[in-house]
């Protein structure tokens, strides 16, 4: 991917500007955040922002390397996707040049692509009520339940959770939301990290996520 492939996206100019610095590093980075503020003229809370929704977009992905971030700009120009029984779509995207499974939040997701809002509440239980969506919004008034509840499901899928077992995680995640305002995707993003030495991945990951709510 070039800088004028950046300039060509939709997404607004801070999103730009962070994808433009870490292309300065090459497709695959571990800046320190301080410095990626610094060079993006952003405070940290902004900067953190922004590579969270560039991560939630799909167009970045990022692994723990060390005690630093491995970050990766994802070139979605080209993609093949596929549809599977559970109604998990799959995709195969281009990295530097090489179609590969890339990962989102761990080493173990295949990632699909950016979030298919029509889609992702069209699942028979996965629709979120209106009193758990006003609750939401109260705490978190820019709450996108819907891109959510699609991002969130591919990641709890991927992770090895039956379709009952991911349906009873997001209901948690949910509950955790609206409790405290921090949205589903970050809580299951900090709760799916460090999964490398686990057996049972699937039975990690919901234990973890049955303390949250």
């Amino acid at each position: 991917m070039k800088p004028s492939d950046i300039w060509k996206l939709d997404l607004d100019y801070r999103a730009k500007v962070v994808l433009l610095a870490l292309l300065d590093y090459g497709v695959r980075a571990w800046p320190r955040q301080s410095t990626l503020s610094t060079k993006c003229g952003m405070n940290k809370r902004t900067l953190q922002r922004t590579l969270d929704e560039l991560r939630l977009s799909g167009r970045i992905t990022t692994k723990t390397r060390g005690k630093a971030l491995t970050y990766t700009i994802v070139d979605l120009r080209q993609s093949v996707t596929s549809t599977c029984d559970t109604g998990a779509s799959e995709i195969r995207l281009r990295v530097t040049g090489t179609d590969a499974a890339v990962s989102y939040g761990s080493e173990l997701v295949h990632l699909t692509s950016p979030p298919n809002q029509a889609s992702a509440t069209a699942l028979g239980g996965w629709e979120v009520q209106d009193d758990m969506a006003n609750r939401i919004k109260q705490r978190d008034p820019r709450a996108d339940i819907k891109s959510q509840c699609s991002v969130c499901r591919r990641v709890l899928v991927s992770h090895g959770l039956s379709d009952r077992d991911a349906l009873g995680a997001w209901r948690l995640l949910l509950e955790h939301w609206a409790r405290s305002g921090n949205d589903a995707y970050s809580t299951l993003k900090h709760h799916t990290e460090n999964l490398g030495g686990a057996r049972d991945v699937a039975k990690v990951v919901l234990h973890r996520l049955q303390g949250v709510a």
